[in-house]
């Protein structure tokens, strides 16, 4: 399940996504977005950092997966259909473990914000 909407600002080291859900999207329960929802589409943006990073080098994305998350707390409820902006930032790069904080914004507000830690394989083939 696809959990960004469209990619607003990319680097090396951040990015910023935006995903407005619905009340019957995967990940929506009794109108609230689950926030294991919500840690999977700052995970996704941090997969499309290592992605557009390969890319840009003629290489094809590193298989990678979410093996920690930490401090995730959500602060405010979100409102359904409208737009949450997800921002992550690679804090920490420990090949094969890379740290990123992620934060969502809803309306300029801090909603959600956590650290999430990844192993990504140097190559296609090493995850």
């Amino acid at each position: 399940m696809l959990m960004l909407d469209s990619i607003l600002e990319a680097s090396t080291d951040h990015l910023l996504a935006e995903k407005v859900f619905q009340p019957d999207d995967y990940g929506v329960s009794e109108g609230q977005v689950l926030t294991g929802t919500l840690i999977e589409a700052m995970a996704q943006a941090v997969a499309v950092i290592q992605g557009l990073a390969a890319s840009s080098q003629g290489d094809h994305p590193p298989k990678g997966m979410l093996v920690g998350v930490e401090s995730v707390e959500v602060l405010a409820p979100l409102n359904l259909g409208r737009r949450l902006n997800i921002l992550v930032v690679i804090t920490r790069q420990l090949r094969p473990f890379i740290m990123a904080d992620g934060a969502i914004f809803q309306d300029g507000n801090l909603v959600v914000k956590g650290c999430l830690k990844f192993f990504v394989g140097g190559r296609p083939n090493e995850a």
